[in-house]
This record gives structure tokens, C-alpha cells and sequence, in this order.
């Protein structure tokens, strides 16, 4: 079904750095990011210096870990404004 003109949006052009995640946004902001820039530019965060590439995510509502990030099994648990988002 052809897209009306009148009801279209517009974006910038997406760059690689865009990917980047700013940790200070809502949980459910960023987990629209990684959804939204996979498979590219991809979303990406550095841990210890080290490049960490997102490629999915999901937001748990229960209870917030006492650690504020920790990685285990090639999963990362970040706590972001009250949400967790693993």
C-alpha cells in the first residue's frame, strides 16, 4: 500500500555515532534505540573502555538488582531511571 505524502516523516540521515546510548534516558527510550538501530548503525555502549554492541533488549518492571550494572553470560543487567533493562 503506497504511503500518502501528506502523512510521511521525515529523520535525519542516521550516523554510526547515533548508536551510541545515553544512559541518562528513559529505560524504554533506549530500549527503542536498540530495537530501531539493529542492524545498523547498531546500538553500542563501553564498559571498562571495551566496545559493548546491543543488539536486543527487553525491560523488566519487577524489582531493581542491587548492583547498578553487572555482566554475566554474555548478558548485561543495567539499572536506568527505576526500570531495569536487561
Amino acid at each position: 500500500m503506497p504511503q500518502k505524502e501528506e502523512d510521511a516523516s521525515y529523520c535525519t540521515m542516521i550516523d554510526k555515532k547515533d548508536g551510541l546510548i545515553d544512559w541518562s534516558e528513559s529505560a524504554e527510550s533506549i530500549e527503542r534505540k536498540i530495537r530501531g538501530y539493529y542492524p545498523w548503525p547498531n546500538a553500542y555502549t563501553y564498559n571498562k573502555g571495551k566496545l559493548l554492541v546491543i543488539t536486543e533488549s527487553i525491560i523488566y518492571k519487577g524489582d531493581i538488582p542491587e548492583k547498578e550494572k553487572s555482566y554475566e553470560n554474555g548478558e548485561a543487567v543495567f539499572s536506568v531511571k527505576k526500570r531495569v533493562l536487561l
